[in-house]
Parts: structure tokens; sequence; C-alpha cells
């Protein structure tokens, strides 16, 4: 029951992240933090005290990697936030997982938007690519494969 609960809310919160980001080109602050919370709740509830660690070491080093690439232009500030509060709900074991599916995904979302500029002009569209879909993408896929 655990990681159906866990499965289900991540798939309700990150798919409000990238609804978000795919109406508003923004993921609201408070949507990253209840990510953050509602994560490290499930995790103190289902995990031992050193399962937590892992996570935990994980949202850091997200963390700082995700500023690093809002540092230099190739993410939003929302993008940095919602994948280190993504983050949070994988050990850190998991971390090359969720890269990999949320590069893969960010693929997709570029061809998707190469095609939808086919039929609807959109000026600066590379610029404005909701890299929260791909960001949200990749944890959903992470956490299904992961799954026990």
């Amino acid at each position: 029951m655990p990681v159906l609960l866990s499965l289900t809310l991540l798939v309700i919160l990150a798919g409000a992240g990238a609804a978000s980001d795919l109406v508003s080109r923004k993921i609201p602050n408070w949507l990253n933090l209840l990510i953050l919370v509602v994560g490290v709740i499930l995790l103190i509830v289902t995990a031992s005290w050193s399962g937590v660690w892992p996570h935990l070491l994980h949202f850091a080093i997200a963390l700082a990697a995700s500023l690093i690439l809002f540092k230099f232009g190739m993410w939003g500030g929302g993008d940095a936030k919602f994948y280190s509060a993504l983050a949070v709900w994988f050990p850190l074991t998991a971390a090359p997982l969720l890269a990999l599916f949320v590069a893969v995904s960010g693929v997709a979302v570029l061809l998707l938007m190469a095609i939808w500029s086919k039929f609807k002009s959109r000026p600066n569209w590379s610029r404005e690519l909701p890299y929260g879909a791909a960001i949200a993408s990749g944890a959903i896929i992470t956490a299904v494969v992961t799954a026990n």
C-alpha cells in the first residue's frame, strides 16, 4: 500500500508541476515546497532512520547541481527547485536513473515542441521549453521502474 500511495501522490504532484509549466512556464514555489514536504513525510513514515539519509543526500546533491544549471542559464529557477524537490523521493542510488529518464524525457519534450512549432507560430519557443514536463515525466518513470 505505501508504494501505491507514494506513486499516486508523486504522479499527482509531479503532474501538477508539469501542467503548470506547460500552461504558464512557471512552477510555483508553494508546489515545490509541497512536493518536498510530502516526500519527506512519506519517507519518514515508511523508511528507517538510516533509510532517510540517502534520500536527503540525493536532495542536497540535486539542489547543488540544479542551481549550477540555473546559474549558467540552462534551467529556470522553478526547474531547479522542482527537480530537487522530486529528488528527495528517491535514494541516491536512483540518481543516475532519474537523471537519465529526465534527459530522455527532455529530448521528447524538445521534439514535441519542434513539431508543435510547425503547426503554430511560436517565436523563441526554445527559450520557453517547458522542462518541468520532462522533469515530471522522468520522476514518474523512475518511480515506476524502481517500485518494489
